[in-house]
């Protein structure tokens, strides 16, 4: 038993699926097979699991984690943790990716309570929005996968934790409006995108920044969204 509870704590909490994943990118980066790649890779290799990686400041703090991580795999039982500045094994990778997916975590709910707070909307609405956004994200997965292929869309394969960001595209968040019975005049589509771009750079939205689209959109009734969303929530 103290041999699998010491597995476990070195796994850090990972599916084999997600273990099998890091390990492939792993493998990767480490050109010479010595069971080692170098510090200086590990920004590129966490960019492969869809971390976003735009800063300076971004990189730094991801090398600044390295040796948190080193300490955490020597904890738990990993012989092959190395000293500080030396370079990276596979299970000091593992450590590192639990510290970001934690810290990542948390961005992401600090951001969705910002959003909340700022929209005033109730509990309730929050959850039907979440349920929106979540159904229309695998929406928008299978349109772009069918797009892609030229094939029939067909259930999607369930997200690993690395994987990009719960995001809908500009595309996509016109679709759930045309859904809705909202139909966009030219100036409304140029309007919808600026909104959009102002959100996010990337020129997708996120869930926190969905809430604050759709508050904008209400609260000005944004081509009528006001009585069509409406007459949506009393057919469901």
């Amino acid at each position: 038993r103290t041999a699998k509870v010491a597995a476990q704590r070195r796994c850090a909490g990972f599916s084999d699926e997600e273990l099998e994943r890091f390990r492939e990118i792993f493998a990767v980066y480490d050109r010479n097979k010595d069971g080692g790649v170098q510090a200086a890779e590990i920004n590129a290799m966490i960019t492969d699991l869809g971390f976003p990686m735009q800063t300076v400041e971004d990189r730094e703090k991801v090398l600044a984690e390295i040796e948190r991580a080193r300490e955490a795999a020597k904890q738990v039982g990993v012989e092959d943790a190395g000293e500080a500045g030396a370079g990276v094994s596979y299970w000091v990778w593992v450590q590192l990716l639990r510290v970001l997916y934690r810290r990542d975590d948390r961005l992401v709910l600090d951001r969705e309570a910002r959003a909340i707070e700022q929209s005033k909307f109730s509990h309730g609405e929050v959850d039907q929005f979440r349920g929106i956004f979540l159904n229309w994200f695998e929406n928008d997965r299978l349109f772009e996968a069918a797009a892609m292929t030229g094939s029939r869309p067909t259930a999607p394969q369930g997200l690993l934790s690395g994987e990009a960001p719960k995001v809908l595209s500009k595309d996509c968040v016109r679709r759930l409006l045309r859904s809705l019975g909202v139909t966009l005049s030219h100036g409304q589509r140029i309007l919808l995108d600026q909104r959009i771009d102002g959100l996010e750079a990337s020129g997708s939205v996120d869930f926190a920044d969905f809430l604050r689209l759709m508050r904008w959109m209400l609260d000005i009734d944004f081509a009528g969204i006001q009585e069509l969303s409406s007459k949506a929530a009393s057919t469901t």
